[in-house]
């Protein structure tokens, strides 16, 4: 390899050990070399850049994280706990299985892992710790449950990952529903199996029929949001990106009209929150891109697809070495720098596998899921550690079966193809 990439590399850890954000590690490495070595124009630079967001696919980005902060603040959180809690709360570990049940349901409607971690924990910390839970518990349950948000439509993680690998988008929101499903199963079972050696933990009175329809009533609105998503997509009437636009519109409505949360105060807090979230996510995905320039510029994705190719492993050996690799990866790297920095190099080696790309980017999904909570990052533990206020060192610890419960899941989905329909 070019001694001018493994410079690249070190100065990008280093600058990222140092406490430097994603982007101006990728920026710092890449536009150097690209000047002074490959001699593109500093102007040639900003229109890459600039394009690597331009995609009519990624507008959906910060519509989404729009209609995330939507959900997170009008309601919809409480309401879809309180219906997880009507059916499951008498179960030893009751509200912990909540909260997972809970994740998922939101996920579903804003797309995105952190929001979905932070919104559930606060939402879940004063009902749980009443039952006897302790605060790293919910923050570890919560940050767990978060990722399952970018495997149920619609998802920000699909949405990126459909402009990477050149997929439908929309097909790849079909193939996530059946392993959202089985994440949150294998969560829920670790859930009730570590809950049930906590003996401070109190199990609730099961909830009566009358309760749970009410439950139901009230949490039925919310729903109106994916499923707008989903009907606009697969009926034909809007693109992804389009129907995030109606979906946040759906939303806009219910807070105004039905749960009437919405005030200025809130609008403008809504729209800081979507600008500061965009605005991060676009310059990684900026960085990531000049990064790329600089692995394409000394071949590195051909030489990565020459030399797996030429290690004659079978494709199981293959799948389950990318799978490894990329677990690695995600301990350190956000998502976004998984997609958009990590992948591309290894396409050509999935392409001479024969690796069914769908079925790829929902199995990378949920790889991405377990490396968000897997020290030395972590990113989505620490989020729902600083929304239930518990400390970090002891959530990592609480997590470590729900850990288990994803990988076996990754697992499972991976051995057993025919479980991604698309």
């Amino acid at each position: 390899m070019d001694p001018l990439i493994i410079l690249s590399v070190v100065l990008i850890v280093a600058l990222l050990v140092s406490g430097a954000p994603f982007y101006v590690a990728f920026i710092a490495c890449s536009v150097p070399f690209l000047i002074f070595y490959a001699q593109v124009p500093g102007l040639a630079m900003g229109a890459i850049a600039t394009e690597a967001v331009a995609s009519f696919t990624l507008i959906a980005i910060p519509l989404f994280v729009f209609l995330g902060n939507i959900m997170a603040r009008i309601g919809a959180t409480r309401d879809l706990f309180n219906l997880a809690r009507s059916f499951v709360g008498h179960f030893r570990g009751g509200l912990g299985i909540t909260a997972i049940v809970a994740a998922a349901g939101f996920g579903a409607m804003c797309g995105s892992g952190l929001a979905t971690a932070l919104a559930i924990s606060s939402t879940a910390v004063p009902e749980m710790t009443k039952s006897g839970y302790r605060r790293s518990t919910i923050a570890a349950i919560c940050g767990s449950a978060g990722g399952v948000g970018l495997l149920i439509p619609p998802s920000l993680s699909f949405i990126v990952l459909g402009e990477v690998l050149g997929v439908s988008v929309g097909d790849l929101f079909l193939a996530g529903v059946i392993p959202g499903l089985i994440v949150t199963l294998f969560l829920s079972i670790a859930c009730y199996f570590w809950c049930r050696g906590k003996e401070e933990i109190k199990i609730e009175a099961r909830h009566s029929w009358r309760e749970k329809c009410v439950a139901l009533i009230r949490a039925t609105p919310a729903f109106l949001v994916p499923v707008s998503i989903l009907l606009t997509i697969y009926l034909g009437i809007a693109t992804p990106t389009e129907s995030a636009a109606v979906a946040s519109v759906v939303a806009l409505l219910l807070g105004l009209l039905y749960y009437r949360s919405l005030d200025m105060k809130i609008m403008r807090a809504i729209l800081n929150d979507t600008a500061r979230s965009t605005a991060t996510i676009w310059m990684i995905i900026m960085g990531a891109m000049l990064f790329g320039r600089v692995l394409g510029f000394e071949g590195v994705p051909q030489s990565g697809a020459k030399f797996i190719g030429e290690l004659g492993l079978s494709y199981t050996a293959f799948i389950f070495a990318i799978l490894a690799l990329y677990f690695v990866l995600g301990m350190l790297f956000d998502a976004f720098i998984l997609m958009m920095a990590a992948l591309p190099p290894l396409l050509g080696a999935l392409v001479l596998y024969n690796v069914p790309l769908i079925w790829f980017g929902v199995v990378f999904t949920i790889i991405i899921i377990i490396g968000q909570i897997t020290p030395p990052v972590g990113i989505t533990l620490y989020v729902s550690a600083a929304g239930a206020r518990a400390d970090v060192g002891e959530t990592i610890m609480e997590a470590i079966p729900y850990l288990v419960a994803l990988i076996a899941a990754m697992i499972l989905i991976t051995l057993v193809p025919g479980l991604i329909v698309y």
